[in-house]
C-alpha cells in the first residue's frame, strides 16, 4: 500500500497508528520479553537484545524520550497489524453483503475461505444493484438466480496477491478464464477501483465500482472479422440477446461458429440462395 493510498484510508491509518501505542509507560530498563496490547486491541511482543528493547522485532534505536505524559522509543519500521480475517470474513466485515450473496449462490465461499492466496476484485453493493439492469434482470434476486453467475464470479477472482502497484498497466488472467486489464488509473473500461489492498489472511481484496463482466459470446465473435457474416446472420434471426449480457437468466452455450467462407460456400451451393442479403432474409434463417 502506497502512503497515499494509506492517507486516503482514515479508519485503517488511524487502527494502524494505534497499534503503535500502548496505554501504560514502558521504560526500556522496564521492559521484559512480553505481549503488551495496543491501542488497536492487537498483542506487540516486546524482547531484549544485549540490552536494548525489540518490538515485534524491531529495534528501538532511540530510547526513553520521557514527556509529561509518556514516553517515546524511536523505531525504524512501521509496526504491521497483524492480518486475522481471510478474504469472506473481510468482505462480511465491510458489508459488502450483495458479493457474499452471490459468492454463496456461484459456490465460489470455499475458494475464498481457503488457505491458497487469491485477489478478489469486490463490488460494492452499489455496483450489485447498477449490474440488474445491465444483466437484464428485474431485481437483484434474478441476477443471484443466473445460471452464468459462477462465470461472471469467478471473473472477478486472481490466484495469488496482486497489490495495486502490480495491478496498474498490466493484464491477469482471471480464475474464470479470460483476462482482466488495467489501466495506470487502475481502470477496466468503465470500472474502477476505488479502494485498494485491503488485505486479509489468504489473499488481498480491490473495491471496484462496477461488476466486471467478461467477454460475452457477442464480444468473442465480433473481435475476429471471420465471423462478420455469423454476427450478420445472428441479427438478422433477432438472436443477439442469446450471446450478449442481457438475456434474463443467463445461460451457458457452445457456439460452433461458422466463418465468412463457410456462409459463402452455403451460398455458392444453393442455386436458391442468391447471396447473403438473401440468406439473411430467410423466414427459417434461426433454425
Amino acid at each position: 500500500m502506497t502512503f497515499d493510498e494509506l492517507q486516503a484510508d482514515k479508519e485503517g491509518l488511524a487502527q494502524l497508528l494505534k497499534h503503535h501505542v500502548v496505554p501504560s509507560e514502558i521504560m526500556v530498563a522496564d521492559a521484559s520479553a512480553s505481549a503488551v496490547e495496543s491501542l488497536a486491541g492487537e498483542d506487540l511482543s516486546l524482547g531484549k537484545d544485549s540490552g536494548a528493547l525489540l518490538v515485534d522485532g524491531v529495534m528501538v534505536s532511540a530510547a526513553d524520550m520521557e514527556s509529561g505524559n509518556g514516553v517515546v522509543h524511536t523505531v525504524g519500521a512501521v509496526l504491521e497489524l497483524p492480518l486475522t480475517l481471510n478474504i469472506v470474513e473481510l468482505a462480511t466485515a465491510g458489508g459488502f453483503t450483495h458479493l457474499l450473496s452471490a459468492v454463496d449462490e456461484s459456490g465460489l465461499r470455499p475458494v475464498l475461505e481457503a488457505t491458497e492466496p487469491h485477489t478478489v476484485f469486490a463490488p460494492t453493493d452499489e455496483a450489485f444493484e447498477s449490474a440488474v439492469a445491465a444483466l437484464g434482470e428485474d431485481d437483484l434476486a434474478g441476477v443471484l438466480a443466473r445460471a452464468d453467475l459462477p462465470e461472471i464470479l469467478e471473473y472477478h477472482v486472481v490466484s495469488g496477491y496482486l497489490l495495486a502497484g502490480s495491478v496498474v498497466n498490466n493484464t491477469f488472467a482471471s480464475v474464470q478464464g479470460t483476462n482482466l486489464t488495467f489501466d495506470a488509473a487502475m481502470m477496466m473500461g468503465g470500472a474502477a477501483v476505488t479502494r485498494a489492498n485491503l488485505m486479509a489472511t489468504n489473499g488481498v481484496m480491490h473495491v471496484v465500482n462496477q461488476v466486471l463482466l467478461p467477454p460475452s459470446l457477442a464480444d468473442v465473435l465480433a473481435a475476429d472479422e471471420e465471423f462478420g457474416s455469423f454476427l450478420s446472420a445472428i441479427a438478422a434471426a433477432n438472436l443477439t440477446e442469446m450471446f450478449g449480457w442481457t438475456k434474463k437468466g443467463g445461460a451457458m452455450h457452445t457456439v460452433f461458429a461458422p466463418t465468412n467462407a463457410a456462409f459463402q460456400a452455403l451460398i455458392d451451393g444453393d442455386d436458391s440462395i442468391a447471396d447473403m442479403e438473401a440468406l439473411l432474409a430467410m423466414p427459417n434463417l434461426a433454425e
